[in-house]
């Protein structure tokens, strides 16, 4: 399958979405870090955000194709 790597743009999009959706999380569950969350953990946040967002994508293209396919 053909993936699309993130153009500099795009990259710093996702990462925005990527703390805000971190960030979110955090406030919602009552997180307060009373140390900063190393850089190398918040890395790895951002970029199971990132898998999950491409697995979505993934799965609306699918449904797209098949829904084109059956009308």
């Amino acid at each position: 399958m053909d993936e699309q790597k993130p153009s500099g743009e795009n990259m710093d999009f996702t990462r925005s979405i990527a703390d805000l959706l971190v960030t979110d999380i955090f406030k919602r569950h009552g997180i307060r870090p009373d140390r900063e969350i190393p850089d190398e953990q918040k890395e790895q946040m951002k970029r199971m955000v990132e898998v999950l967002q491409q697995q979505v994508n993934e799965f609306i293209e699918k449904e797209k194709e098949a829904n084109n396919k059956t009308t």
